[in-house]
């Protein structure tokens, strides 16, 4: 116990250092009542995405449910550790889902089976590409994070590719996670 307490804290320090702006983060969570499991997600070197999906074409909660908590996406650039938002386009217009990506560049043939949950097939045929294998880290609450009060705390336009997650809105969802 001791030694993880220990990493915990040299994470920490090491976190300040290299990224004081993110600290505002983990201060703002610090305060909260927190499990472990999401202390460390503060505390890590990982980035913060945010990604569309838009339930006409993909169903995620089926695609995550079946799977239990996990779903392969087409996504470059991401790196294992990071963490994805799912934002469910319009109409419903807000975050959904916190994943964490485990795993990069699958090939086709690790990826997992999820035409079924593709209800446009003309865009699963269009899945070639680089895919990461996504784990869900929490269900988040639609109602406070919509496209509006994301708006409000540093997101600009609509969401309708991959960006990384503005610090002002990290430190918003962050806030709201627990």
């Amino acid at each position: 116990m001791r030694s993880s307490c220990m990493h915990l804290v040299q994470s920490f320090l090491a976190y300040f250092v290299e990224n004081a702006l993110n600290v505002i983060a983990i201060i703002v969570v610090v305060g909260s009542h927190i499990t472990k499991k999401r202390l460390l997600i503060k505390f890590s070197f990982m980035k913060y995405w945010i990604v569309p999906n838009n339930g006409q074409m993909f169903n995620m909660e089926a695609a995550v449910r079946a799977n239990n908590g996990f779903v392969d996406w087409r996504l470059k650039n991401v790196e294992v550790g990071d963490i994805v938002f799912i934002y469910k386009t319009m109409p419903d217009g807000c975050i959904k889902y916190m994943m964490e990506v485990v795993k990069t560049n699958l090939r086709e043939a690790e990826r997992l089976n999820q035409k079924s949950f593709w209800i446009d097939l003309g865009s699963f045929s269009q899945g070639i590409g680089i895919y990461a294998r996504l784990k869900l880290v929490d269900v988040l609450d639609e109602k406070v994070l919509s496209l509006s009060a994301l708006r409000e705390h540093g997101i600009k336009g609509n969401i309708q590719t991959k960006r990384e997650c503005p610090k002002e809105t990290l430190v918003f969802i962050m806030d709201n996670v627990i």
